[in-house]
């Protein structure tokens, strides 16, 4: 399961690929932004998830950003 933002979105769509020619592939998820709780005046948002298989993983991390074309 993996949540993003303050609003904590599920993806709605996911692709799998080796973006930064490391021989790994890499994950790349979407997320429908109204329901990332991500609005301006926002300024960071964490991604958080854990892995289905056992041992389970947790993972986390939190990034800054700048909301353009904010009113």
């Amino acid at each position: 399961a993996v949540r993003f933002g303050p609003g904590e979105a599920s993806p709605i769509n996911f692709k799998g690929q080796d973006y930064n020619n490391d021989g790994y592939s890499d994950l790349n998820l979407l997320f429908n932004l109204s329901e990332t709780g991500i609005i301006c005046g926002v300024t960071e948002a964490t991604l958080t998830g854990r892995t289905s298989t056992v041992p389970v993983v947790y993972i986390q991390g939190t990034d800054s950003f700048t909301v353009e074309k904010c009113p």
